[in-house]
């Protein structure tokens, strides 16, 4: 049998993939052993698949992103409206740098809230615990979420530009 792309040469082996007889030379071109037809074909659909992985990625990835920043304005929103119910009674006879300091705090203690309700998810609590076990719970995390809240603020402040970073520079790539 004659080599398909050779025909005055012997073949030696087949392609793995249609068959087709190779000469030594065409065999030893590619490992495992193909012709160039099928090669190429393979190559291609490699390249189709990892684009469409990528592709899948950063879809996911976008939508990861969208979900920091629409968490971070509702957390806002909601810090917004604290500071707008809470701090008109606090601010009698209080001087402007401790009322800024108040508002600071009370618009963090969303931001704080979710930290600590992340922090939560992570430990797997099996327990079926009465209703106040409950509300102490939610009473500590009110308490921690004042003390935690600016930093977390700050923490999740930096996370959304940087989400913010990552979506424009995946616009400026499409």
């Amino acid at each position: 049998m004659k080599c398909f792309n050779h025909e005055d040469r012997d073949a030696v082996a087949y392609c793995q993939h249609c068959g087709k007889a190779l000469c030594r030379e065409c065999a030893e071109k590619y490992t495992p052993c193909l012709c160039d037809d099928c090669f190429e074909a393979l190559w291609q659909e490699q390249q189709r698949q990892k684009q469409a992985e990528e592709e899948a990625w950063g879809a996911q990835r976008r939508e990861e992103l969208e979900g920091t920043v629409r968490g971070f304005m509702i957390r806002a929103l909601i810090g917004f409206g604290l500071c707008l119910v809470m701090l008109p009674p606090l601010m009698e006879g209080v001087p402007l740098l401790m009322v800024l300091v108040q508002l600071l705090v009370l618009f963090s203690v969303p931001f704080g809230w979710h930290l600590i309700s992340d922090g939560q998810a992570r430990i797997h609590v099996d327990l079926i615990a009465s209703v106040g076990f409950w509300v102490f719970l939610g009473f500590a995390k009110g308490v921690l979420s004042f003390f935690v809240g600016v930093p977390a603020l700050f923490i999740q402040l930096s996370e959304v530009l940087w989400a913010k970073t990552e979506l424009d520079a995946m616009a400026v790539q499409k």
